[in-house]
This record gives C-alpha cells, sequence and structure tokens, in this order.
C-alpha cells in the first residue's frame, strides 16, 4: 500500500504541475480571446455606423434639388438620404427635412459635416 500512496502522490503531484502551467497558456489565450472581442465590437459598432445617431428612416430623392443655402443637400435623382430628427419644428413643419446622403455617411461617417435640409416632396420614403 505504501507503493500505491507513493504512486498517487506521485500522480498528485504530476497533476498539480500541469494545472499550473495550463492556465499559463489559457492566460495567453485569454489575451488574444480578450483582443477577439474587440475586433468583433469594431464590427457591432460599425454595424450601428451603418446609420447615423437618431437615424429614423430613408428616403430616395425623386427629383434633383440644388441647394440654395449652407445648411441645403444638394440632391440628384435616385439619391439615398438617411433621414436625423431635425433641430427645427419649423423646418419640419414647412415641409423640410434633415439628413445626410448614405454615401457621405459611408464614406465620411461625419453628421455634423454633411447632413442638411431637403424638401421632403422631392423625395420617398423607403421601406
Amino acid at each position: 500500500m505504501t507503493g500505491a500512496e507513493s504512486q498517487e502522490a506521485t500522480q498528485d503531484s504530476a497533476l498539480p504541475g500541469p494545472p499550473s502551467e495550463v492556465p499559463e497558456p489559457a492566460a495567453e489565450q485569454k489575451a488574444p480571446e480578450d483582443s477577439q472581442p474587440e475586433p468583433s465590437a469594431p464590427p457591432a459598432s460599425h454595424a450601428s455606423q451603418d446609420v447615423p445617431p437618431g437615424f429614423l428612416y430613408k428616403v430616395e430623392a425623386l427629383h434633383d434639388f440644388e441647394a440654395a443655402n449652407s445648411d441645403e443637400l444638394t440632391l440628384q435623382r435616385g439619391d439615398v438620404v438617411l433621414v436625423v430628427p431635425s433641430d427645427s419644428e419649423a423646418d419640419q413643419d414647412a415641409g423640410w427635412l434633415v439628413g445626410v446622403k448614405e454615401s457621405d455617411w459611408l464614406q465620411y461617417r461625419d453628421l455634423a459635416t454633411y447632413k442638411g435640409l431637403f424638401p421632403e416632396n422631392f423625395t420617398q420614403r423607403l421601406e
């Protein structure tokens, strides 16, 4: 029995060794795992950035519209615009929407620079 006990003791002492080595590689593996959610997180945030903050719906320009002021969007027929809430209810009541061309948003992701007013009746809401 002493021999069996010594074998068990040897096995028991052998087991703590590898588990202490296993957490180290596991810790090394956790670092890549921790970094994996970060790369997967940007695509998730990237997906949420497919539309600007406050996005309401999309419209398509049915007619060309030439901006007359710096706060307006110039549109060409077929342009898709991502509509966002207007700062001014008066603009909305007067038939103006605020948005950013989808192409500008996808390229620059800068709502402050690329958003503008456009006439709602020049557009058609997309589903």
